[in-house]
């Protein structure tokens, strides 16, 4: 017997089926440029966005937005189910997603949702063709979405633009931006409308974020402990630390290791000491973290994963280097608090977007010098690290 949820799919069904393009971006301080940006806060203008506070691609994704209603598909090309899902956040800004349904002959009574970076990112995570290596752009999320719809996943994404953003609609490069508490409401909202679906038991939904998207994950499990396990991407903002500290120590620590060894034995080796290395002068650079609230008010992500003992996968690039150090602090604090199902991967070579990157300065109309370096797609080897992670865990 169909259950309610599908019935509905086939309420809507309709001889004129045809795929949506549907985008969105998160909201920002007024008139500021859509990014995946780690630490942006309060920027004025594009230029001081990307040079007075300088990073490379590795925190940014310019974001285009290739349409703004979500709509139904059955039985599209792949035998996928498009189903709409919408929700409110408190200040009244409304929020469209996407429930993506895998053929019912494979279909798992398992699903993921994905949460994106920065303050915010377009439904398929797109950095476009101005700021990557080809020219074309990027939609990593849509990527990860395709690979575990293969494996029989349901997948949850949203468009993190409001509907009727103003500024957007006179350049659909900008954003009307919120606050990132306002983010973090969003997430939950997200996750509450998805859960309310019913479409696989509450306890077997994932969640995948990508750089502050692995933030936000926290904040979710933080108060559902139900979360079977988290894959981070270039996990940003998970524990607090003198950074000037540590690089100190890493940069120590690498004298007599190489850095360009090519067997995975000893890339992993290197890792490893380095994090032996923080763990002994850990005084230097440790800050409180349990119990502990950001200045958002949220707990440190460290302390979630401890306290709730969450499985996690943590995949970062080692050209990400303020987040590859992050992820040497994460694994001697949760090896330190017992936690027994955390494991990281370091790729060598790719950025923040793991993906390669390319130096070189981008330009965009009059705004200038936007970024310093050009990115890839996600590397198919990360993705199936990651459905492959997401699959050994997603057992009867």
């Amino acid at each position: 017997m169909a259950c309610p949820f599908e019935l509905d799919l086939a309420r809507q069904k309709t001889s004129d089926q045809r795929q949506l393009i549907n985008c969105g971006n998160v909201p920002r301080r007024p008139c500021q440029i859509r990014v995946s940006l780690n630490t942006v806060r309060d920027m004025k203008s594009i230029r001081s966005l990307f040079l007075d506070h300088p990073v490379s691609l590795l925190g940014v994704a310019l974001l285009l937005v290739m349409g703004h209603s979500v709509g139904v598909v059955l039985a599209d090309a792949g035998g996928v189910s498009v189903v709409p899902i919408t929700f409110e956040t408190g200040n009244g800004w409304s929020y469209d997603g996407r429930i993506e349904l895998p053929p019912v002959e494979k279909r798992r009574p398992w699903a993921v949702m994905l949460i994106g970076g920065g303050m915010g990112t377009d439904i398929d995570w797109s950095v476009p063709g101005i700021m990557t290596i080809d020219g074309r752009e990027t939609r990593d999320a849509a990527t990860i979405a395709a690979a575990l719809l293969e494996r029989g996943f349901v997948v949850m994404r949203w468009n993190a633009i409001r509907r009727g953003d103003p500024l957007h609609a006179k350049d659909p490069l900008m954003m009307d931006p919120g606050s990132f508490e306002q983010t973090i409401e969003q997430t939950h909202k997200a996750w509450a409308a998805f859960r309310a679906k019913r479409v696989v038991p509450d306890d077997h939904i994932f969640l995948v974020g990508h750089s502050l998207g692995a933030h936000r994950a926290a904040a979710i499990v933080a108060v559902d402990s139900n979360v079977p396990g988290v894959v981070m991407l270039a996990g940003a903002k998970q524990i607090p630390a003198d950074l000037d500290a540590v690089r100190t120590i890493v940069a120590d620590a690498g004298h007599g290791h190489d850095r360009n060894a090519t067997k995975a034995g000893k890339r992993r080796s290197r890792h490893e000491h380095v994090i032996g290395v923080l763990t002994e002068r850990r005084a230097s650079w440790e800050k409180p973290v349990a119990g502990e609230k950001t200045k958002f008010g949220t707990p440190w992500p460290a302390d979630v994963w401890a306290t709730h003992q969450t499985p996690l996968l943590s995949l970062v690039g080692d050209v990400d280097e303020r987040w590859l150090l992050e992820t040497y602090l994460l694994a001697g604090y949760l090896r330190r608090s017992g936690h027994r199902a955390f494991d990281f991967v370091v790729y060598d070579g790719l950025g923040h977007q793991l993906a390669r990157e390319v130096a070189g300065d981008v330009h965009h109309d009059e705004y200038g010098v936007i970024a310093k370096s050009r990115t890839g797609p996600i590397e198919s080897r990360v993705v199936h690290r990651l459905v492959r992670w997401i699959e050994h865990r997603a057992q009867p």
